[in-house]
């Protein structure tokens, strides 16, 4: 099934190194800004990567700690930056219960010049945030 994931967000599977040339030229304080082309299929792929052999996603409830098995949707069209770190959201919905789930994926430029996803977390579910963003795109708990 993962021929199935890669052909609905129409990446194959590629190289992160297209992170690298986004944090590359990307450098600078905290920002929010349009992602890339390239910082998108590179998100994408890194999904394809992720997936199981269902075709299947699957992440932690914040709240539950329960397993969810979700769909890819759509990568968003921003980039949030915190020091050597990069965040972007990806849209899903959970195949058990049709909610909508928004999972940030945070990325780092390795020593040897490689990125790699260091955390993935739950931003939102059915528009119910977790976390905001401070002016300095630090995540600031919501209350519950």
């Amino acid at each position: 099934m993962r021929a199935s994931l890669a052909s609905k967000i129409g990446a194959s599977f590629l190289s992160i190194a297209a992170l690298w040339i986004f944090a590359v030229n990307n450098c600078g304080a905290a920002s929010e800004e349009p992602a890339s082309t390239k910082t998108i299929a590179a998100i994408k792929g890194y999904l394809v990567m992720q997936t199981d052999q269902n075709g299947n996603i699957n992440v932690e409830d914040p709240t539950t700690r329960a397993n969810r098995t979700l769909e890819f949707i759509s990568v968003h069209d921003t980039v949030r930056k915190n020091g050597d770190t990069y965040s972007i959201c990806v849209g899903f919905v959970d195949r058990n219960t049709d909610e909508k789930v928004n999972v940030d994926y945070d990325f780092q430029q390795e020593e040897d010049g490689s990125i790699k996803v260091t955390q993935s977390s739950v931003h939102k579910i059915n528009d119910k945030e977790f976390y905001a963003y401070d002016t300095q795109n630090n995540r600031i708990p919501t209350a519950p």
